[in-house]
């Protein structure tokens, strides 16, 4: 008898701790996040604010400080992002995990951007391969674009993030320019 009144006990003791940690963990309603990813790239600098609701929807803001390093394209045009802003709303897709607002989700954001561009112009000769006449342009332009992206959260107990996501964005202002570009990364962070 002993026996199984002291196993009740640990049955219980155990649940309720996990149920308190379930309650600790559903009473934080802000998040904070760093995009490790592209700063590992030397791409940006990265961190993102989510406002957490007892529903499925999440509301945020990310913003990003490019570190200036050139993606070089095919066209012989160069591009480096300056800053972005974005605000975004999410909404997790998997009924089980709605209200601790984690798995799969799907995103749409608004980005503000500053990106320089050097645009490599060459004139080549009629009997010769090699150019006779290259102009280099540089300008900055400030740009909307619209994005989508999916992407899966994981928290642990303590109040840890994961967020993996993925997604496109597409210049609304210049599309002549770079018309899509990818939206996205790993980041770490924390529940609060």
């Amino acid at each position: 008898m002993k026996k199984i009144i002291t196993a009740v006990a640990i049955v219980l003791g155990i649940s309720a701790t996990a149920q308190d940690k379930k309650e600790v963990l559903s009473s934080r309603n802000h998040e904070f996040r760093w995009d490790v990813s592209r700063l590992l790239a030397g791409h940006s600098v990265d961190f993102a604010y989510e406002k957490i609701t007892h529903n499925s929807l999440t509301f945020g803001i990310g913003a990003s400080y490019g570190l200036g390093s050139l993606e070089k394209d095919v066209y012989d045009m160069s591009s480096s992002m300056n800053f972005t802003i974005n605000p975004y709303v999410r909404y997790y897709i998997l009924e089980n995990q709605r209200k601790q607002n984690r798995g799969m989700f799907i995103e749409g954001a608004i980005v503000l951007h500053s990106t320089d561009y050097i645009n490599i112009n060459r004139i080549y000769s009629e009997s010769h391969h090699y150019p006779v006449k290259t102009t280099i342009v540089e300008s900055t332009k400030f740009d909307l674009a619209m994005s989508f992206a999916l992407g899966w959260k994981i928290i642990n107990s303590e109040g840890f993030v994961l967020d993996l996501s993925t997604g496109v964005a597409r210049n609304i202002l210049h599309p002549n320019l770079k018309n899509a570009f990818f939206k996205g990364g790993v980041s770490l962070g924390y529940r609060f």
